[in-house]
């Protein structure tokens, strides 16, 4: 029995990464991993800005680019559902 727990929490933590869309509330804040035709959760409403996009982190004190720019370009359709903004 302990082994089919195991099982399945490794299932859904893999599911769970492979997939990995920040929605609070009804707002997609952000959909890491994207790629080809995606479809947006019924229950958003709301795309936030730059939900696809992560810019480059930079160092407060050398102003220094410390980080990596993040855009997705793998997406080729997206449906919509109930977005309406």
């Amino acid at each position: 029995m302990r082994k089919i727990y195991l099982l399945m929490f490794v299932l859904m933590l893999c599911f769970s990464m492979a997939n990995a869309q920040v929605i609070e509330g009804t707002v997609l804040k952000s959909w890491d991993g994207a790629s080809g035709s995606i479809e947006v959760p019924a229950n958003v409403t709301e795309i936030a800005d730059n939900c696809f996009y992560s810019p480059a982190e930079e160092d407060p004190e050398t102003w220094e680019v410390i980080g990596e720019e993040k855009s997705n370009t793998n997406i080729t359709n997206i449906k919509l559902n109930n977005v309406k903004k």
